[in-house]
């Protein structure tokens, strides 16, 4: 695959029995990673670290289906590993980012992005975190989500191997957080900001996103 062509997921996902997708995970989760790492490092790097995380057979055949959270935990965690932590963080930041991108661009219908954007933050924040959990299971893998609606409203995922075996507890989850980011500021507010709530309590089986946006 030549430099100017990036990692980019064709698939039409189509959900069957709950089942069908646990311990899956949408193609982005490794495709955003992989076109974040040509920007911060180049296509030769990428190309090395998805061979030392034995995913080479994503960048010669890109995914364009669901992928094993396996994939995604092993990709993932390879980038916080094998690069410094500032490069680690600066790459999954971007990846989810893109992966916003991506969704606004391709998922979710345009008339309803207006509507969104037309709405007071609260109602429309309501709106879009129904939208996002019954869109869960392109996500979550064999994690649960959930949330809760308010100023602030909270976005959570139980037992997300995504989250619990990249990051430890006191660790900010950076790819899930900064896709929910970039939606919710495109959607709901342009100021609005997700903070992970890092308390002991969660014991890294919970992460807890905080949604709020200024008055």
């Amino acid at each position: 695959m030549n430099s100017a062509t990036s990692w980019q997921p064709t698939e039409t996902l189509e959900r069957g029995h709950s089942s069908d997708h646990a311990g899956r995970i949408g193609p982005n989760a490794i495709l955003q990673v992989f076109n974040a790492l040509e920007k911060v490092q180049g296509r030769q790097e990428a190309t090395r670290l998805a061979h030392l995380a034995g995913l080479a057979h994503h960048c010669t055949q890109p995914p364009t289906s669901m992928v094993s959270e396996r994939d995604v935990v092993t990709l993932h965690r390879t980038v916080r590993t094998m690069m410094t932590k500032s490069q680690g963080d600066q790459c999954l930041w971007r990846a989810g980012e893109r992966t916003a991108n991506y969704i606004l661009a391709n998922r979710i219908p345009k008339p309803v992005q207006v509507l969104l954007r037309l709405l007071p933050a609260k109602q429309a924040s309501t709106l879009l975190l129904n939208a996002i959990a019954k869109n869960a299971w392109t996500f979550a893998g064999s994690g649960t989500f959930g949330f809760t609606t308010g100023k602030p409203a909270t976005l959570t995922l139980t037992d997300c191997p995504a989250c619990d075996e990249v990051y430890r507890p006191d660790e900010r989850c950076l790819y899930y957080t900064a896709t929910f980011q970039g939606l919710f500021q495109a959607l709901v507010h342009p100021d609005a900001r997700i903070e992970d709530d890092l308390s002991p309590s969660t014991n890294g089986r919970v992460r807890r996103f905080v949604l709020d946006w200024p008055r």
